[in-house]
């Protein structure tokens, strides 16, 4: 037999490492899907979110989650629910109070009451986080006075909606505000704890805390939300150039001002909570505002948008999340597990792509991605870590990652951590002593974990009780995480 045949069947050699021809074909199949639909079924959201919705899940999940809960509640403390509207969207989160609260003791006068704001991964509902809770309370009795807010994202557990950047940022700042109305007298310390896409998510949402406090806006402080005007992609729209020949809406193509596609199709109607959204509240005299009306013609539905030129292009964030309850937000701490540089890199480095191309394939893969996809998160630490050393904030990060996580390799966390040891007031920590700088960032690299293992292995979440339960002092933080 000639050696053209020798290798075939179960002989053929099975190819693993860079593949190019692997690249190019999921390129062009995420470019086709991007280019039909924005939906929950396009293969690049799979990448990012995961349908999690308990509508869709089978009787028996349902049941083990209602069961996990009863466990913990006969166990520690009450399981509270917190209602969230979103336009005419009704979410929950949930929160688990201090154990102080549920036995009826008093918080210390040199303790305050501490605040986690718990994130998930793309695969995990808030319900999710109540065995790490659990072990949390077990190998700790003494923090007494911590409580826990549960983020559900849109589209995941009984939540309506769909997972973008925005919309996920969103409704965790909203947790966050009715977790410190459970405290109305009271000065809370905050801290964030965040696991992959939950990483991503705390970055945003402390970047627009501290924009807000120092400067009193939101225009500027990420790179992964986008406009106002993508909350209408999931509506099909029709470009306003369509109809140049009509006569009353001829004179909309003679306005300088940039003008959304905001008409809806003819076999659609734009709903009143997105035209809502879409516009400035409560218009002013003082801000330009251009009203249109689009009569009933050619099958179309009668509307009135309002839409403001100048606002409305750069506010990301819903009008009613912002305001300031955030000035009460004392966030001292943020720990990150297993957190990504972007998701386009992750699509790289689960490709095998290699080092040299890893730069060029990251730009590639980002030029063809969807925009409810797209999570940056170096670009957010550096301007997060640039407003912290500008105003000397206190604040410190600590990242936690697994030496053989092939999901999320090892090397981005401590990229973050590059990106944010940049400006001159951060102490990048090591084993040795911190000095007394207001900021510090930490990398903790925990042997044998995986990105799966890395939250429910009793060995590998010794690491992260360790640097949740010390409150004081830094060098006693790292020191401990350290050994």
């Amino acid at each position: 037999m000639s050696s053209r045949y020798k290798n075939s069947g179960n002989d053929r050699p099975k190819n693993t490492g860079f593949n190019l021809k692997r690249i190019l074909y999921l390129m062009a199949h995420s470019q086709i899907v991007s280019s039909k639909s924005h939906g929950d079924d396009s293969w690049q959201r799979s990448l990012c979110y995961s349908n999690k919705n308990f509508n869709s899940f089978p009787r028996d999940m349902l049941l083990l989650y209602r069961r996990m809960a009863a466990v913990f509640e006969s166990h520690w403390t009450r399981i509270q629910t917190l209602t969230i509207y979103q336009g005419i969207e009704r979410n929950v989160s949930f929160m688990i109070p201090a154990l102080s609260n549920h036995c009826e003791l008093r918080f210390q006068k040199s303790q305050k009451p501490i605040i986690y704001l718990c994130c998930g991964g793309k695969d995990m509902v808030a319900l999710d986080w109540l065995p790490f809770i659990a072990k949390f309370f077990q190998s700790h009795p003494n923090e007494t006075n911590t409580s826990f807010l549960l983020v559900e994202y849109p589209g995941y557990g009984f939540n309506m909606g769909t997972a973008t950047p925005r919309t996920c940022t969103d409704i965790a700042l909203q947790t966050m505000k009715k977790g410190l109305e459970m405290y109305p007298n009271k000065d809370v310390t905050v801290k964030f704890l965040g696991y992959s896409l939950g990483a991503a998510v705390l970055l945003d949402s402390a970047n627009i805390i501290y924009s807000y406090i120092h400067s009193g806006n939101t225009d500027k402080y990420s790179s992964n939300m986008k406009p106002r005007q993508f909350s209408l992609a999931k509506y099909n729209v029709t470009n306003i150039t369509n109809f140049r020949d009509q006569r009353h809406l001829s004179r909309l193509c003679k306005i300088k001002t940039k003008i959304p596609q905001v008409l809806p199709n003819k076999n659609r109607i734009m709903p009143f909570s997105s035209v809502r959204d879409s516009c400035h509240p409560k218009p002013r005299s003082n801000r330009a505002g251009v009203f249109v009306r689009i009569k009933r013609k050619l099958r179309f539905h009668r509307a009135r948008v309002a839409i403001n030129s100048r606002r409305w292009l750069r506010r990301p964030v819903t009008p009613h999340v912002i305001g300031k309850w955030l000035k009460r937000i004392n966030l001292q701490q943020m720990i990150l597990i297993a957190p990504f540089t972007s998701t386009a890199e992750c699509v790289a480095a689960y490709l095998k792509v290699p080092s040299i191309l890893r730069s060029f394939s990251a730009h590639l893969f980002s030029f063809f991605q969807n925009d409810s996809t797209k999570y940056n998160n170096r670009s957010v630490v550096r301007r997060l870590f640039e407003n912290l050393s500008k105003f000397k904030q206190k604040f410190k990060l600590i990242v936690f990652h697994g030496d053989k996580d092939k999901i999320v390799p090892c090397y981005m966390g401590q990229q973050i951590i590059d990106e944010a040891a940049l400006w001159p007031n951060v102490h990048k920590c090591t084993n040795e002593t911190c000095p007394p700088w207001p900021l510090h960032a930490k990398m903790c690299i925990i042997p044998g974990a995986d990105h799966t293992t890395i939250c429910s292995n009793s060995e590998h979440l010794d690491y992260i009780f360790k640097a949740m339960c010390i409150h004081s002092d830094p060098n006693e933080i790292f020191d401990r995480i350290s050994h």
